[in-house]
């Protein structure tokens, strides 16, 4: 019969220091009596330097209180449930998340403190996110992909009887004014009723025009013919196309760029669109007046211009929504323009996010890469300046 192995109290300290979680127990007053090896791993603080320290060192004023309520509940004999989320603050200030356990630590039937088992899990949680936001982007790919296929059979099959419908609104509205000259009163009168119908008419198939033109755009997701562009020229133009509604708007445009910008590959009609949309949702969210900010910098081999305004916002129930097609809150948009520019920047190899607060205004955030993934070679449009 083989002989029972007996754990020493060499073993047991030779476990203790070579776990792979970190390992400390703090007095009741929460200074630290023991630690492991991997404790010093996970603060990046020394044997030394841990013993004796308070846990206020690593833990803030709101994880601290998580971490007391959480061992009074324990004491109390509270249902808990282990593992809990804490944040630490390692030596270097840098962040990091844990799982925590704890145990009472008791002491020749007294309790002398608590004993904590943590380990880091912020590289893991940061994994999951970024499996999550895939996830999220892949579904709104293919999200995309069948509305844009819906979009494109819908806006052929309704495009052509619009246009006609819109045809014979003016002809109607023609021949009307010509037969209204040197006319009676009474039919003079009811001539002009007629023509103040048919321009509703018009304005109402000029709408839907507009949004089966939309649906195209939004469902053609050309790839960019990509050439070196000035991206200071791209906004130029957006600005000098839209923004002369800013005066009158009481909405004072401000650049602030980098001037060490080079060149980017891009395509320059596609990329203006994006600006024209940028630029007019931000003038639409301040219609008493305000700022919009349009600023450009280069970081390495990528560059990032945020358009900011100081409207609105957008609450935080429709901050998922905005790249959705047709989700719109305004009473004459189609809902499109976002999801045509959040679809032109993905394939330049970009991304565009947002960032908003009520009351206090919404700034769009997009990064391009220098060099985009597909390049052609159509030419390039002219600037305002040099046309």
């Amino acid at each position: 019969m083989e002989k029972e192995f007996v754990l020493t109290e060499q073993n047991y300290r030779y476990l203790f220091d070579n776990a792979t979680d970190a390992i400390w127990i703090h007095d009741l007053d929460g200074n630290i009596m023991v630690a492991n090896k991997a404790c010093e791993t996970l603060t990046g603080y020394n044997h030394e330097e841990l013993i004796g320290m308070h846990v206020s060192r690593f833990l803030n004023k709101r994880f601290l209180a998580k971490a007391r309520r959480v061992g009074n509940k324990l004491v109390s004999g509270e249902f808990m449930e282990q593992p809990y989320e804490l944040r630490e603050i390692k030596k270097d200030g840098s962040i990091a998340i844990l799982k925590v356990s704890i145990n009472l630590f008791i002491s020749g039937g007294e309790l002398k403190g608590f004993q904590f088992i943590g380990r880091d899990v912020t590289e893991e949680q940061r994994m999951h996110e970024n499996i999550r936001q895939y996830a999220q982007q892949f579904a709104q790919v293919e999200k995309l992909n069948a509305l844009g296929e819906l979009a494109a059979d819908a806006a052929h099959e309704i495009n052509n009887p619009l246009a006609g419908v819109l045809i014979y609104c003016r002809l109607l509205s023609e021949k009307i004014n010509r037969r209204l000259l040197d006319k009676e009163r009474e039919t003079t009168d009811l001539g002009k009723e007629m023509l103040s119908t048919l321009t509703k008419m018009e304005q109402a198939v000029t709408y839907c025009t507009n949004i089966a033109r939309g649906l195209l755009d939004f469902a053609r997701e050309s790839k960019p013919n990509v050439v070196p562009v000035n991206l200071r020229m791209v906004i130029d133009n957006a600005i000098a196309l839209v923004g002369s509604k800013a005066k009158l708007k009481n909405i004072k445009i401000v650049r602030e760029e980098d001037p060490e910008i080079a060149p980017i590959t891009a395509d320059f009609l596609q990329l203006e669109q994006v600006f024209i949309n940028l630029i007019v949702n931000a003038m639409q969210a301040m219609p008493d007046g305000g700022k919009l900010t349009i600023r450009t910098r280069q970081e390495n081999d990528w560059v990032t211009i945020t358009v900011a305004d100081t409207g609105r916002g957008i609450p935080p129930k429709n901050m998922l929504k905005l790249f959705t097609p047709f989700f719109t809150t305004k009473e004459k948009g189609t809902g499109l323009g976002l999801a045509i520019s959040h679809g032109i920047i993905e394939r330049h190899g970009g991304t565009i996010k947002v960032e908003s607060e009520v009351s206090k205004g919404t700034t769009f955030i997009i990064r391009l890469p220098k060099k985009a993934p597909i390049i052609a070679s159509p030419p390039q449009p002219s600037s305002p300046a040099s046309s």
